[in-house]
């Protein structure tokens, strides 16, 4: 079983950033040194900046339209681009050579909106973003852990039943592939038949309150496929 979370650049993406110019200077600092040198890093860079556009309804956090909650556009930019270096490539080509072994796979992408009431504070304050921006966060990295548990206990709010299915839902995805390497057994809560992710059919489960479902595992194609040829040069 192999997860993303919709969300996994935005806790860690600047909130002050203005422009492409600075998330080159900024991926920069990160990645460097680079085993393929500094020129090899920031010519990848620029490259990864041209294929990932500047448009915000394309960026993260995903499925949020136009909406840059008072932020320069360019946040939405960097935390995809994040987000997919620092994990969904490696996720995605690790997902695909399992199953090119023989390895049965099942994915998921986390992508409950009301996973963000569940987040601690103190995870926020680690990241320094416990003054974000109301909205860019997103559904962020780990958010799905108290729902595999169970523990939906929020103070001073209280979590919508969809949440409360979801998460037995879960747990009861969890409990069967624990038992039996395979998340259908038929137990449980009725739920969707999780599919094999396969190279030729690469599928996960959207886990979302009311819309939990087989998706396609195929967005940001050109950018992540990029990322993986240059897996070197961003230490990788």
């Amino acid at each position: 079983m192999i997860l993303t979370q919709l969300l996994l650049g935005t806790l860690r993406a600047p909130q002050n950033i203005t422009g492409p110019e600075e998330t080159l200077r900024r991926l920069f600092d990160v990645f460097a040194p680079s085993p393929a040198g500094d020129t090899a890093l920031e010519n990848a860079i620029a490259k990864v900046i041209d294929i990932y556009t500047d448009d915000p309804s394309v960026g993260s956090p995903f499925g949020t339209g136009n909406q840059t909650f008072g932020l320069n556009p360019e946040y939405k930019r960097y935390a995809s681009i994040l987000g997919d270096i620092m994990r969904n490539c490696e996720r995605r080509l690790f997902a695909r050579k399992m199953n090119e072994a023989g390895v049965p796979m099942y994915g998921y992408q986390f992508s409950d909106p009301d996973a963000v009431k569940v987040v601690p504070s103190e995870f926020r304050i680690s990241f320094g973003t416990a003054n974000a921006a109301p909205g860019s966060l997103g559904v962020p990295h780990t958010s799905e852990i108290e729902y595999v548990f169970g523990n939906l206990e929020v103070e001073n709010d209280v979590m919508p039943d969809s949440a409360k299915e979801l998460s037995t839902v879960m747990m009861d995805y969890w409990i069967a592939f624990t038992n039996g390497m395979n998340p259908n057994d038929g137990k449980g809560l009725e739920r969707s038949e999780w599919g094999v992710y396969t190279v030729h059919r690469p599928v996960m489960m959207q886990l979302k309150g009311g819309d939990t479902k087989m998706i396609a595992d195929t967005a940001r194609e050109e950018g992540i496929a990029y990322l993986n040829r240059h897996a070197i040069v961003f230490n990788r």
